[in-house]
C-alpha cells in the first residue's frame, strides 16, 4: 500500500469516526431530552400530588368538592365581572374557609397550567401522560365549585391559550 492509499484509507476512516460522533451525540442527546421530560414530569406530578394531600390535611377544603350553598353561588355570581382595579370583590365576601377553597383551587389550576403548558412547549410528549392531566384538568373544571371564579377574578394570571384549553375541555 503506497502513502496516497493510506491517506484515502485515513481519510475515510475520519468520515466514518464523524459520522459515529455524531451518531452518539445525536443518541445522548435523545437520552438527555427523555430525562429532562422525566423530570418535567416528576415536578408536576409532585407538586400536584402535594397540593392534594395538603387538601386531605384540611378538612375544610373538600368543599371545592362538595358545591357552594344557593346563596353563596348567587352572591359570588352577582359579583362576577365587578372587578375594581386590584379589588377582587368575590375575595372581599367570602368566609376564611371559602377564601382557603379559593386558594387551592387557584394552586391547582397553576399545576395544571403548568402541565398544560409543557405539553404546548413540547416537554411532555408521551400522549399517554398528556391524557392523563387533560382528564385532571377536565375532573378540576367540572367538579371544583370555585373554579369559575378564580378563573374570572384571575384571568390576567393565566395564559390566554390556557383559558382557551379549559373552556375547550
Amino acid at each position: 500500500m503506497n502513502l496516497d492509499q493510506v491517506k484515502v484509507v485515513l481519510e475515510e476512516l475520519g468520515y466514518i469516526a464523524g459520522i459515529a460522533s455524531v451518531l452518539f451525540l445525536a443518541v445522548q442527546m435523545k437520552k438527555e431530552r427523555l430525562l429532562e421530560e422525566y423530570k418535567t414530569l416528576q415536578s408536576l406530578e409532585e407538586k400536584f400530588t402535594g397540593l392534594l394531600w395538603k387538601g386531605s390535611e384540611d378538612n375544610g377544603l373538600d368543599n371545592v368538592w362538595r358545591g357552594i350553598s344557593a346563596e353563596r353561588k348567587a352572591l359570588f355570581d352577582s359579583l362576577k365581572g365587578e372587578r375594581d382595579g386590584a379589588s377582587w370583590p368575590i375575595w372581599s365576601r367570602m368566609s376564611e374557609s371559602e377564601k382557603n377553597c379559593y386558594r387551592f383551587t387557584r394552586a391547582g389550576l397553576e399545576i395544571l397550567e403548568q402541565a398544560f403548558l409543557a405539553k404546548r412547549k413540547g416537554w411532555i410528549r408521551d400522549r399517554e401522560i398528556s391524557d392523563k392531566w387533560a382528564g385532571w384538568a377536565m375532573s378540576w373544571k367540572r367538579t371544583n365549585a370555585y373554579v369559575p371564579y378564580v378563573l374570572d377574578e384571575l384571568a390576567h394570571w393565566f395564559t390566554p391559550s390556557f383559558r382557551k384549553y379549559l373552556n375547550d375541555l
